[in-house]
């Protein structure tokens, strides 16, 4: 029930004697190492016997005693936590001479290691279709919507908090027969999170990240798509809510470094933004989110065919991009499932107007 604790503020009362104190400590500290949480600790009133706990209180009076003296312990930071007030330097001659890897680049313009992506987009847009095509790419090493290059086959971990798995399985055989040539390979490199519908809306990341752990280095080197961020979040959190939002945008990114992964979560777009043209501010998740992410990339449903999508890519971090800030069309195919890129477009504002306000159709009318 440890990520349950997140919900609460938490108090530790333990017995009255050293084993009891002792243990107190302990137990404040593995909170701490596992779920960043600070607990405080009760203190029994002196004079009481050796061994005394809740159990003995009859009135309830020397518990409230025990919460009324409770204090707040102060963790020793884990062995891969920096110490807050530790700056470590190194002179620029050092810095040149230092082990430090460039992250690779996973997907070119969308996606590289150890960093964090987000995939923003209105409801309805097909995120979840085109996810599943991204990672069916990646793990092929086919580039992404037939113009992204793909440096080469990578470990791809898909956790879908929306679909039923009924849902995935329908769109995974469809998808299938566009990779057929390429499919011992994905089949060997791409593995699904079995979706619960009784685990949407609570605290996935730190199941995702006990997972990683216990897969011993499997998907080091690779990918992790979430889908999405609304649905892997505890009910009570608002995404909206820049300041609810930091602990979890903190563990994508404890995440990512700590299992050597790329993380590339779907988000969906603020309301009451589907008229107007990409903006980085349209992600759900706010600055937090979008300013932390190395990679932006954006879709919205254009009005002027049910198979036509308007893409940008709002950001990049340590690559060139010709692309970047500038809308393109991704059309879909309903009868293979996949997205393809197509031209740039040049006026995007035509696309969000309504059928019944473009011009041929009001000349018309007239």
């Amino acid at each position: 029930p440890l990520p349950e604790f997140k919900k609460f503020g938490v108090i530790i009362v333990l017995d009255n004697d050293d084993a009891g104190r002792n243990g107190s400590l302990k137990c404040a500290q593995k909170i701490y190492d596992e779920l960043g949480i600070i607990c405080e600790i009760a203190q029994w009133r002196d004079g009481l016997p050796s061994g005394y706990d809740i159990s003995d209180d009859k009135d309830w009076k020397e518990f409230a005693f025990a919460l009324d003296q409770r204090y707040e312990f102060r963790p020793k930071p884990s062995k891969d936590e920096p110490q807050r007030g530790v700056i470590e330097v190194m002179s620029i001659g050092q810095l040149l001479n230092a082990d430090f890897q460039e992250p690779e680049i996973i997907v070119r313009n969308m996606l590289q290691q150890e960093s964090v992506s987000v995939f923003g987009g209105c409801s309805g847009t097909g995120k979840s279709w085109a996810s599943l095509q991204i990672g069916m790419c990646i793990a092929s090493g086919l580039p992404v919507f037939g113009y992204f290059e793909v440096s080469k086959p990578h470990k791809v971990l898909l956790c879908q908090f929306e679909l039923t798995n009924g849902q995935v399985l329908t769109r995974t055989a469809l998808l299938k027969k566009s990779f057929d040539k390429e499919w011992n390979t994905i089949d060997q490199n791409f593995d699904y999170q079995v979706m619960s519908k009784k685990l949407a809306f609570t605290d996935r990341w730190w199941t995702i990240d006990q997972f990683l752990s216990d897969s011993d280095g499997r998907y080091s080197g690779g990918v992790v798509i979430v889908d999405n961020l609304y649905t892997s979040m505890d009910a009570g959190i608002d995404s909206s809510n820049n300041t609810q939002l930091i602990p979890v945008v903190k563990m994508m990114g404890d995440i990512s470094e700590k299992h050597k992964v790329g993380l590339f979560v779907n988000t969906h777009h603020k309301k009451n933004t589907k008229m107007n043209p990409i903006d980085i501010d349209d992600i759900l998740g706010g600055a937090v989110l979008s300013r932390y992410a190395s990679n932006v990339f954006q879709m919205k449903q254009s009005k002027l065919s049910t198979d036509l999508r308007v893409a940008m890519i709002t950001k990049v971090r340590g690559e060139a991009s010709e692309l970047i800030e500038v809308p393109f069309k991704l059309r879909f195919n309903p009868d293979t499932g996949l997205f393809e890129k197509a031209d740039v477009i040049t006026n995007e504002l035509l696309h969000y107007i309504e059928p019944k306000e473009r011009w041929e159709i009001a000349l018309a009318v007239e």
